[in-house]
């Protein structure tokens, strides 16, 4: 896209291994105080192809956070969109992974 002059812009770069710590180091934060039921994922396409099949080992480092019996499932995206704080209007943010955890409460059925 266009970048207009004067514009303000920042270079990143990343490790993949860095991006699977923050991952699990998310999930881990996350991960509600009983069981987590259910992992809903939603990857950037573009974060697949920088990490390419490393993004298995990510979602094993996630699963790995949330303990055994959680069913992980989501879909790739091309960016998301979501406000950087309280006061600023949605913005692209790109190359993301979101988690949303669910538990259910109430009696309990085998899997």
């Amino acid at each position: 896209g266009d970048i207009p002059v004067g514009t303000k812009v920042r270079f990143m770069k990343t490790e993949v291994d860095n991006l699977i710590r923050a991952s699990s180091k998310t999930a881990n934060e996350s991960h509600l105080k009983e069981t987590t039921d259910l992992v809903f994922v939603v990857s950037c396409a573009g974060r697949r192809f920088v990490m390419n099949r490393l993004t298995e080992e990510e979602l094993e480092a996630i699963d790995g956070a949330v303990g055994a019996g959680a069913i992980i499932s989501g879909f790739y995206s091309f960016a998301e969109l979501a406000p950087s704080s309280r006061v600023n209007p949605c913005d692209l943010h790109n190359q993301t992974i979101t988690l949303t955890m669910f538990r259910e409460t109430g009696p309990r059925f085998d899997k």
